[in-house]
């Protein structure tokens, strides 16, 4: 149910909220196009659960694409989801993070509801994975949170999240850090729900399965 404060709008909670990271600006390009047309066509409940992701395309010149699959272009639900473009669930640079409802702070100040990332990301930089799970919190306030890491990775002795353009792999203690990050700085977006944390860690890559992994995370 959607809150009033202060005569703004703020958005209903979701029982989930699902980020996706995907560095595929790499061989792993096509195979995450395919995940993200899987994540259009999921009959999931849409009032319940949110799926946003961020995608890195190998193309030369397309840069960095967010998708939020809880934006429907068609409102009258005419056209069915599996027969929508793809790209209509994109959200553009600048573009609002919600149509028709505003976002207000614990202290009931507006809240800036525009996308800001770079045109060419690197998503091996633990900045860039931070400021995207904390969007999603922004965007999609939820009682618990899913975040799935998508790329290559060599686990403990290499890193994950390889990106081709600039040539770099996230490390282990990036993450670790990124990750804290993120907690330490959610009574910005949740108090005083200062003890909630993320539910789900998805390694979608090679060699997460490592002792080293499991100690630094």
């Amino acid at each position: 149910m959607a809150n009033n404060v202060n005569g703004t709008v703020v958005n209903a909670e979701k029982e989930w909220t699902v980020m996706v990271y995907m560095s595929s600006d790499n061989s792993l390009g096509s195979e995450c196009v395919w995940a993200l047309t899987e994540m259009q066509n999921s009959l999931y409940d849409r009032q319940k659960v949110a799926v946003v992701a961020q995608f890195d395309s190998p193309l030369t010149g397309v840069g960095t694409i967010q998708y939020d699959f809880n934006y429907i272009p068609d409102p009258q639900g005419v056209i069915p989801m599996a027969n929508r473009k793809l790209e209509s669930f994109a959200k553009k640079q600048g573009s609002p993070l919600q149509d028709n409802k505003a976002l207000v702070d614990s202290n009931g100040n507006d809240v800036k509801q525009v996308i800001e990332y770079p045109l060419e990301a690197n998503f091996a930089d633990p900045n860039v994975l931070e400021a995207f799970i904390k969007g999603g919190i922004l965007r999609y306030q939820a009682q618990h949170y899913a975040v799935i890491l998508s790329g290559l990775g060599n686990g403990a002795i290499d890193g994950l999240l390889r990106d081709s353009n600039p040539g770099s792999s996230m490390m282990l203690t990036d993450l670790r850090t990124a990750l804290l990050n993120v907690k330490k700085d959610y009574p910005m977006y949740l108090q005083p729900e200062i003890n909630k944390e993320i539910d789900v860690l998805g390694l979608d890559t090679c060699l997460m399965g490592m002792v080293e992994v499991a100690s630094e995370l």
